[in-house]
């Protein structure tokens, strides 16, 4: 259970994911309604979230859910590993363009997730890029390499540029396709 004025922003190890959907419903009903839609294409089960302060302490609420068709209220700990990692990434790359970081870094987003989710996030990665967000990807999928202009490291591990280099001046080693 998380503190539901905790919205400012997403959190990496999105902790806060509770309060940012509660505030995407309040504020941002039509990111909200596609974040849902979206993740009813990879698990159609999924009816919609139960978003609700909690009854004995308002400042507090929980992520809940319910499944298509069904009053049932469910937890988290009932959805499968790879489903809560495709909702946090639907949630990353779906809200509002104003909300959106300038940098996005995901290490291997694909684990876990079903072939056709694996299709979906790469759209969806596409489409935060094209967005303006950079979007930096460690991945060992195809879905993300075609249709688009990719960066790779070519160089041994040890090599790898530290974190101050930049778009506008890549080191040696880096390609593009």
């Amino acid at each position: 259970m998380g503190d539901i004025h905790q919205n400012d922003a997403l959190l990496e190890d999105v902790g806060n994911l509770a309060a940012y959907l509660y505030l995407l419903r309040e504020r941002h009903p039509g990111h909200y309604q596609t974040i849902v839609e979206t993740i009813r294409l990879a698990a159609p089960f999924f009816g919609d979230f139960v978003l609700r302060p909690h009854p004995l302490n308002p400042e507090k609420i929980r992520l809940e859910w319910r499944v298509r068709g069904s009053d049932l209220i469910f937890g988290p700990d009932a959805l499968s590993d790879g489903t809560l990692r495709f909702i946090c990434l639907v949630m990353l790359l779906l809200q509002p363009a104003e909300r959106l970081p300038s940098l996005i870094i995901l290490d291997e987003p694909e684990l876990g997730l079903h072939p056709y989710a694996i299709r979906l996030l790469a759209s969806m990665t596409h489409t935060a890029a094209a967005e303006g967000v950079q979007v930096i990807l460690a991945t060992q999928q195809s879905p993300w390499s075609t249709n688009t202009r990719c960066w790779w490291w070519s160089a041994p591990r040890a090599s790898r540029p530290s974190a101050s280099w930049t778009k506008q001046r890549w080191p040696a080693g880096w390609r593009t396709r």
